[in-house]
């Protein structure tokens, strides 16, 4: 019987060790599922972070692109201005070059007209004062004919 006997304490230790395989692998699995359920709740509690977040960086994305075509819009109507003083600088521009024109043509015709006056009046103020100053041959022909054009007006 002994043989029996040892046959018998080999099955009930071999069921044993069965038994205690069996238990560990329900641990295990508990331990799995625990781990699966915290896992997908913290999956879940993730995406709703990270969809909170996207909501949010959406929002502020928004605010940022109205600024942006605030801004836009601030730059646009100041290229208009711009375009609206340079054509009013050009415009004005224009009329100091027209004026300055004249100027200079009012000025010469003063020239002409007072400069001949102007020798003719010293030459019967003073001969000899005139004739101290070194006049050329042209200069003096035509303070003389002006002289000739005072003296018949």
């Amino acid at each position: 019987m002994s043989e029996l006997d040892s046959r018998y304490y080999a099955i009930l230790e071999s069921l044993s060790k069965l038994q205690s395989t069996l238990s560990s692998l329900q641990q295990i699995s508990s331990a799995t599922r625990r781990l699966s359920q915290h896992f997908e709740a913290g999956a879940r509690e993730l995406d709703a972070d990270v969809q909170r977040d996207i909501a949010d960086f959406g929002g502020a994305l928004e605010a940022r692109q109205v600024k942006i075509e605030a801004l836009g819009e601030r730059v646009r109507r100041g290229r208009e201005r711009v375009g609206q003083l340079d054509q009013r600088l050009g415009t004005v521009s224009d009329m100091v070059t027209v004026w300055e024109r004249k100027e200079q043509e009012w000025r010469t015709g003063v020239r002409r007209e007072f400069h001949p006056i102007t020798f003719a009046l010293l030459h019967r103020i003073s001969n000899t004062a005139v004739q101290a100053l070194p006049l050329h041959a042209f200069q003096l022909s035509i303070l003389t004919s002006d002289t000739r054009k005072i003296k018949d007006v």
